[in-house]
């Protein structure tokens, strides 16, 4: 599934399945075209990275452009995206504040990640900041 207004190099975010589970592949990158069709499935699109190199030899199923500013912003909290159980495209349509927000809220909990008391195998280690 494809925005009709994306060109070629412009900045994309892609899922490697049309429901955009943030378990799968996913990135955001720049549009680098549609890729021949793959029997009667629906086409697959070419996403590369500053690099030039495409992030998945296969292609997405979806694309859609957005904001350097949201990119950035998904970007930010990339590692909790992809531990919750929201679709890529729920994050795509969410307020840019409250993605940001989500950043906070990492932020202070890898901070109080730092002073807690981790037990392994009946030692205790303190991790360290």
């Amino acid at each position: 599934m494809a925005n009709k207004e994306i060109s070629v190099g412009d900045y994309v975010i892609a899922t490697k399945y049309s429901d955009g589970d943030s378990k799968d592949q996913w990135c955001i990158g720049f549009y680098n075209g549609v890729m021949p069709k793959y029997g009667t499935e629906t086409p697959r699109h070419d996403v590369v990275g500053n690099d030039g190199i495409s992030f998945r030899g296969n292609g997405f199923r979806r694309v859609k452009k957005i904001s350097a500013k949201r990119g950035k912003a998904i970007l930010s909290v990339r590692f909790s995206i992809e531990h919750l159980d929201r679709s890529v495209w729920f994050w795509v349509r969410a307020k840019i504040k409250d993605i940001l927000d989500l950043g906070k809220l990492n932020s202070v909990m890898e901070r109080s990640q730092h002073s807690l008391t981790i037990v392994e195998g009946g030692n205790a280690n303190t991790v360290a900041p």
